[in-house]
This record gives C-alpha cells, structure tokens and sequence, in this order.
C-alpha cells in the first residue's frame, strides 16, 4: 500500500475531495499530505486575514476550507 492510500484511510468523503485537491495544488513528491495541508491552511489563513475575498460567501468557503483542512491535520497526527 503507498503511502497517499495510508494517508487517506479514516478520511470522510468531503475531507478526501479536499485532500485531493490540496494534493493536486501541491504536487511535489517531497512533500507529505500533512506538509500540503498544513501549507493550504496557511494560505487559507491569510487570504482571511488580509480580506482577499470579494464576498460574504467567499469568505465563508475560505474558512470552511480552513475547517475541513483542521479536520485532516487532526486525523494525520492520531
């Protein structure tokens, strides 16, 4: 088993479409899915913090985003 499928294990759906995701972004082999998540959240992080959204709803997908990669990282790290 490689180590993606490990990674993915214990995930519910909607958290393995965003770690896909997040994997296709990040598409380095020398990084780990705990590396890329934790490098979307940062960015997830200051685009709300510096306002680099144009709506309200925007802004609540941003921090969904945010949420769902808080949900990954807590499974990774047992």
């Amino acid at each position: 088993m490689n180590r993606r499928a490990v990674s993915m294990q214990g995930l519910s759906g909607e958290e393995r479409k965003v770690a896909k995701k997040v994997m296709s972004y990040f598409r380095s082999p020398c990084m780990t899915l705990k590396e890329k998540i934790m490098h979307a959240k940062l960015i997830a992080l200051y685009d709300i913090e510096q306002h680099h959204f144009t709506t309200r709803d925007e802004r609540e997908r941003i921090a969904e985003f945010t949420s769902i990669l808080d949900r990954i990282l807590t499974k990774l790290n047992p």
